[in-house]
């Protein structure tokens, strides 16, 4: 077994995904020395999340990167609501959401959302990371096994070598932050329950692919709206990639999947579905969980490590950014002298955002998108029988009743309105911490600062 413990860092994350690279970059700049692992050989490019909501926006421009993301983005300024095609009838537009005529001042990006891989934000993270004498990215590293004792972490990892080999080696750091995703290892070592449901009667599937949506008038992001023919379709890439997310029984194949792609496009697509083609496809089971806890001892779960929620408005990488942002100010306080304390009050806020805020506000979106209550649903995905009730789905599915057709058709009539409009993407900062929550261990004029990267929406 071999040993880094000669380069002790002070903060060990593990996972390179946006969110790990996120929290490692928010401590390198406050001269934190931080050591980041991850099992994959490089950065993962499958069809993975892509939208971020404003919240996450200003985080970036916090930390110095929201230059180099605009540069390589979609900006989003204009969200359109459709309801699927038919046999028998077009897509029939329901609404579409622009704040640019909304705000006050010159400021856009308080209200405006973007469109970008999660690989790109990642590979930008790194190049920033790679400038920091005191940050490591080291690929090729699985942890096999945490050991908290007498005020350190000892983390273990096993290390892939050539032709298959391997090898151990233990790191000794002060503090620990899990952001190995939603099938988090670290998460099964130190067996953290996970608590909330599965989706389990359906798959979402992410496809990338390249059609021309804005030639027949589809916005930057689009929600089609149907019971079974639902998808968010959002433009990825300046390059004409798009994503086209929709739903799928859990007992497809992949290989059924792309065979019955032109099926699924057909109703989807806002022109012809033809000339398209397929980049990648990638296909997961939706889930709405969170853990017991985001602080055990000196581990800190972040990120789908610490919550997974369906990705229907983009809420996902979002709301991880949405930890490690704070987290990492948090962090560096506390290596400074503000007492462990502030990463309890972290972690309660943000668990506590989670389950009365942003999962609330995920399924709301699915059951808008999927029709929930009154929508066609062949696989029973929103029923409140016997399976509901042994998932401990009841709940969370409670809303989804023939009445919310009557509150979804007000809501897109509501949404014609440009204040109420504004209104509704600035409701998203109600997922983010407030920017004086730990004034007392900043400087004023830097909480000052980050106030004034929130909206000032006209009432």
């Amino acid at each position: 077994m071999g040993s880094l413990s000669q380069h002790r860092p002070e903060v060990i994350v593990a996972g390179a995904g946006p969110v790990g690279l996120f929290a490692a970059l928010t401590l390198a700049r406050k001269g934190v020395s931080v050591l980041v692992f991850d099992k994959a050989d490089g950065v993962d490019t499958s069809p993975r999340a892509m939208a971020f909501q404003p919240c996450a926006i200003s985080e970036m421009i916090e930390l110095g990167v929201f230059d180099d993301v605009q540069a390589q983005c979609i900006p989003d300024a204009t969200i359109s609501w459709w309801r699927a095609r038919t046999d028998d009838s077009e897509h029939q537009h329901l609404a579409t959401i622009s704040t640019r005529d909304s705000l006050e001042g010159d400021f856009q990006q308080a209200l405006s959302g973007l469109n970008t891989g999660q690989d790109l934000l990642s590979y930008i993270l790194l190049k920033h990371l790679h400038l920091l004498p005191n940050a490591t990215v080291l690929w090729r590293r699985e942890v096999v096994d945490i050991l908290q004792r007498d005020g350190d972490i000892q983390v273990t990892c096993k290390v892939k070598g050539p032709e298959h080999s391997s090898a151990t080696e233990t790191t000794l750091a002060d503090w620990f932050i899990a952001a190995d995703g939603g099938k988090s290892t670290v998460r099964k070592l130190l067996n953290i329950p996970f608590e909330g449901f599965t989706w389990s009667k359906e798959e979402f599937v992410a496809s990338n692919v390249y059609y021309p949506f804005e030639k027949y008038g589809f916005t930057e992001r689009n929600f089609v709206i149907d019971g079974v023919n639902w998808a968010i379709v959002a433009k990825v890439r300046k390059d004409g990639l798009w994503r086209v997310a929709f739903g799928a029984s859990p007992e497809a194949t992949d290989e059924q999947i792309r065979t019955n792609l032109q099926n699924h496009y057909r109703y989807i697509f806002p022109g012809p579905a033809t000339d398209w083609k397929l980049e990648r496809l990638n296909k997961y089971r939706p889930h709405q969980r969170c853990v017991t806890s985001m602080k055990f001892g000196q581990v800190l779960f972040v990120g789908d490590a610490a919550h997974l929620k369906n990705p229907i408005g983009g809420l996902g990488l979002t709301t991880g950014i949405l930890d490690v942002g704070p987290l990492g100010r948090a962090l560096a306080a506390v290596l400074s002298g503000a007492p462990s304390s502030l990463l309890d009050d972290w972690a309660q806020s943000r668990r506590d955002t989670w389950w009365n805020a942003t999962n609330k506000q995920s399924i709301e979106f699915k059951r808008i998108a999927q029709q929930g209550g009154y929508g066609n649903d062949p696989r029973g995905i929103w029923a409140k029988g016997k399976s509901a009730e042994e998932e401990s789905v009841l709940p969370y599915i409670a809303a989804a009743t023939p009445e919310a057709q009557a509150r979804d058709e007000a809501l897109y009539a509501a949404l014609s309105d440009p204040k109420k409009q504004a209104a509704s993407r600035a409701g998203v900062w109600k997922l983010a911490l407030p920017a004086d929550w730990m004034a007392e261990y900043e400087d004023s004029g830097l909480v000052k600062w980050r106030q004034s990267l929130r909206p000032m929406v006209l009432s």
